[in-house]
């Protein structure tokens, strides 16, 4: 087996799961960044504390951290699928963006 061969070889070709895993996280963070302002609005406030600062700033410039931020996380942790670490990390990235989206659907639908 060559030098780059074998387990901790460089992914050039994601399984089908974790493509999956990385368009759920991107969608979810778009979902959740057109959500916030509507809640905002309704008088919460941004969990994220690094987010909330980018949001005193500028929505657009809010939207575009946190889409940057989790477009590139999720493909980072997708490069390096074969890491159990990695593996877990963008499993559950996947599972907290659930969490938060059923958290503005239950906002939504007690508003409703």
């Amino acid at each position: 087996m060559g030098a780059n061969k074998g387990r901790h070889a460089c992914v050039d070709c994601l399984s089908p799961r974790v493509v999956a895993l990385v368009i759920w996280v991107t969608t979810a963070s778009a979902l959740d960044a057109l959500f916030t302002p509507l809640r905002l609005a309704e008088g919460f406030g941004e969990a994220n504390p690094f987010m909330a600062m980018v949001l005193a700033y500028d929505i657009e410039a809010f939207v575009t951290v946190k889409m940057a931020v989790a477009a590139s996380g999720s493909s980072i942790l997708a490069a390096h699928q074969q890491y159990l670490l990695a593996n877990r990390g963008l499993c559950g990235l996947a599972l907290i963006y659930l969490g938060v989206l059923a958290f503005h659907g239950m906002l939504i639908l007690g508003s409703g």
